[in-house]
């Protein structure tokens, strides 16, 4: 049977859906998440232990504890870790937790051991959070410093089932971030006020111990004033990322793009110069740096990637010549079908989202599935 045609993929897929929680915690509104989601998060549990042969769950389950006890480790250390990171793991940890019991995991475990000790729904809840998506995000200067800022969401393990938007309201501060069910707010894209993240996973050599990245794109989320060697704090890690923050206040915009994986980071700043790029798909950046000896893609795997990479750097030099680089333009950009499987509009892309952020506001436009000829760029969302 011939694969979907795009607009049948989104047709299928449906409108973004909305979730909208107030709460009087942050454990508490991921509580609210979990139980609101609990039918597809058992659901997305129980097909990966179908999935998972009983070797590898018993190593993914050791690479769970080993997270666990990492970080633990370092919100109990005052040398290394600042207290406000220190209490943000303190709360993952109580979040994940809630959103653990409130999504009745362990309805899903059948008294499984590793190791002589039961798997518990709260392990259960960080293995799934072992997980990484596709993706591809820009940053651009635009004139004034102004900032135009795109990324398209792909799911190519296949556990995503429908585009969902949650926003979590404690006290008065709202954060909102795109879902995949099964994970905690924070590895996809999100934004609260004057600030917008997007990730990006990096094909790194797994490490035998350390973080998961998805851990520190929740800290991404979540920390308003996070500045990015914080987030290295928490290394090494088990896995690798490419986080892209965008930060806006009255003396203008910042924005930089930071690779983790195993001991090593990156840190790119977009220039202040008008025409600027800063683009990444799922490959270290620069060929030469620490990060990238770490990379488990051979070159013929890694030349897709950066192929993204001279497509999009074209169409953008071809915009800024001719003086249109508008969000409209970009949504037409995402919608390239050029580069076949890797093209910005194949049958993984979930949603993309498009946006700009001067130093008086930000606004985004979010659409489910891939972009299509003839979308208008519509922003439904202002930070």
């Amino acid at each position: 049977m011939p694969s979907p045609s795009l607009p049948e993929q989104r047709r299928r897929l449906g409108p973004l859906r909305r979730i909208e929680i107030e709460a009087a915690s942050l454990p508490a509104a991921h509580g609210r998440l979990g139980e609101a989601l609990g039918p597809v998060i058992r659901r997305v549990a129980a097909r990966r232990l179908r999935a998972t042969s009983p070797a590898d769950f018993d190593r993914q389950i050791d690479a769970v504890r080993n997270c666990r006890r990492h970080v633990s480790a370092y919100i109990r250390s005052g040398h290394f870790m600042p207290r406000h990171v220190r209490r943000a793991l303190r709360e993952y940890l109580a979040c994940l937790d809630a959103w653990a019991h409130a999504s009745q995991l362990e309805s899903v475990l059948d008294d499984q051991t590793v190791d002589g000790k039961a798997v518990t729904a709260r392990e259960l809840a960080l293995w799934l959070q072992d997980d990484n998506s596709g993706c591809q995000t820009g940053l651009l200067r635009l004139a004034g410093g102004d900032v135009l800022f795109w990324h398209t969401e792909e799911d190519t393990i296949g556990y995503f089932d429908r585009p969902r938007l949650a926003s979590l309201l404690v006290g008065k501060q709202t954060w909102h971030a795109f879902l995949y069910p099964y994970l905690l707010p924070g590895p996809a894209f999100g934004w609260q006020a004057g600030r917008f993240h997007a990730v990006d996973s990096l094909h790194i050599r797994r490490g035998s111990c350390g973080a998961f990245t998805n851990v520190a794109a929740w800290l991404a989320w979540r920390l308003p004033g996070l500045e990015p060697g914080e987030l290295f704090h928490l290394c090494p890690f088990l896995d690798g990322c490419a986080i892209h923050r965008l930060v806006r206040s009255p003396g203008g915009v910042a924005a930089w793009v930071q690779e983790l994986g195993g001991e090593f980071q990156t840190q790119c700043s977009l220039p202040l110069r008008q025409g600027s790029l800063l683009f990444q798909a799922n490959c270290v950046r620069q060929s030469g740096s620490r990060l990238a000896r770490e990379e488990a893609l051979s070159a013929a795997e890694r030349k897709p990637y950066c192929d993204r990479q001279v497509r999009t750097e074209q169409a953008v030099r071809e915009l800024v010549r001719a003086g249109e680089t508008t969000p409209q333009r970009i949504v037409e950009l995402l919608a390239s079908r050029a580069g076949g499987d890797y093209a910005y509009a194949n049958s993984d892309v979930k949603a993309h989202c498009v946006g700009v952020a001067t130093a008086a506001g930000m606004e985004l436009y979010v659409q489910s599935g891939a972009a299509l000829p003839g979308d208008k760029y519509r922003p439904q969302f202002h930070a």
